[in-house]
C-alpha cells in the first residue's frame, strides 16, 4: 500500500516527500535532471536521468539466468555509480518528491543503474497509487 505525501529523514537537516508516481509520458520530462535514490547500501545518491524506454535490455543475474526488460530508465551517478549491490528495489524519485522508478539493475562498467518505471509496475501489478489530490 502506497501513500501519497510520506515523508522520510534523512539527515537532521534534509527529509523529502514522495508527492505521486510519474505518467510514462512525464518520464521524458525528467531527462537530464537531478534524480535520488535511497538505497540499503548506498544511502542517499544524487545521479541524473540519462534515457528513457530503453528496449531489451538483457540483464544476467544469479545462477545464469538472464532476464529481459523492456522501457527502462536509465540513470548514472554524479560522482561516482548510482547505485550498488543491495540498492534493487529503492525508489528513484526527483527532489520534489515526483516517483520515477524502481531500481532493478546496474552496470558497475558503464557506471549506469537501470529502473523500471512505477506507473508500469503499478499497471503490471493492476493497482494504483493512494494519491490526495491536494498533493501536487
Amino acid at each position: 500500500r502506497f501513500t501519497a505525501d510520506v515523508p522520510f529523514a534523512l539527515t537532521p537537516d534534509t527529509s523529502y516527500s514522495w508527492r505521486r508516481v510519474a505518467t510514462k509520458e512525464e518520464l521524458f520530462g525528467h531527462l537530464g535532471k537531478e534524480v535520488l535514490q535511497v538505497g540499503a547500501t548506498s544511502g542517499l545518491v544524487s545521479g541524473r536521468l540519462e534515457l528513457c524506454d530503453i528496449r531489451q535490455l538483457s540483464v544476467h543475474a544469479s545462477e545464469g539466468q538472464v532476464i529481459q526488460y523492456d522501457g527502462l530508465l536509465a540513470i548514472r551517478g554524479r560522482s561516482a555509480t548510482f547505485s550498488r549491490p543491495g540498492d534493487s528495489g529503492a525508489a528513484v524519485f526527483t527532489p520534489s518528491g515526483i516517483l520515477l522508478g524502481m531500481i532493478v539493475a546496474s552496470s558497475p562498467r558503464d557506471q549506469m543503474t537501470f529502473a523500471i518505471p512505477l506507473a508500469d509496475v503499478f499497471e503490471a501489478l493492476d493497482c494504483q497509487a493512494l494519491l490526495d489530490p491536494s498533493v501536487r
